[in-house]
């Protein structure tokens, strides 16, 4: 096997790049029967839309546990994968969006609390990750930085990447309980 097996790094990317792509349809599929269930209900109070809500409802659990699939993507040692982990945290945003839903989503926690989770104690970083999380702690990226940490092939992000994610892993447990429940059970 020339990819270094079934587990390679190919056929994991492969993988999970499917997987992208079949959340991405069916995010549309969703957007698709909201949009009739929505039209119909207009048309018609007695259309039979009940059996519509019930189905949609069906997929907020299915939501938390892709959540929590991202989540376990992100404890990779590989930054690719950690990267697929960022985009599946982004749709799940997109799902909710889709099913008229607002919830706090770890993906949340990464772009609009950076400063809370790159907590971390100073007198343990060396030289260049003190520069690199100043750098990314000025006001025009701050937002994107943990994100950049997490898909960085940079030696010392990695390393910094790593002594963020248990703040990560606790804020998230704090704010998002169940997705990290359910990523205990993967």
């Amino acid at each position: 096997m020339s990819d270094g097996g079934m587990l390679g790094p190919g056929h994991i990317e492969s993988t999970l790049r499917l997987y992208v792509e079949l959340l991405q349809i069916w995010i549309e599929n969703l957007k698709q029967k909201t949009k009739k269930a929505a039209f119909d209900l207009a048309e018609d109070s007695n259309s039979g839309n009940r059996g519509a809500q019930l189905d949609l409802s069906g997929v907020w659990a299915h939501v938390d546990e892709i959540e929590s699939h991202g989540l376990f993507f992100l404890c990779s040692p590989s930054r690719r994968v950690r990267s697929f982990a960022v985009t599946v945290l982004r749709l799940v945003t997109e799902f909710d969006t889709a099913l008229g839903k607002d919830s706090t989503r770890i993906i949340r926690i990464l772009q609009g609390s950076p400063q809370r989770v790159m907590d971390v104690n100073d007198e343990k970083l060396s030289v260049a990750e003190r520069s690199r999380l100043q750098r990314g702690m000025r006001k025009s990226n701050i937002h994107s930085t943990l994100v950049e940490l997490c898909s960085s092939d940079v030696a010392y992000d990695s390393t910094l990447w790593f002594k963020v994610f248990p703040n990560l892993i606790r804020i998230s447990f704090e704010t998002c309980p169940f997705a990290v429940a359910l990523t205990r059970d993967i």
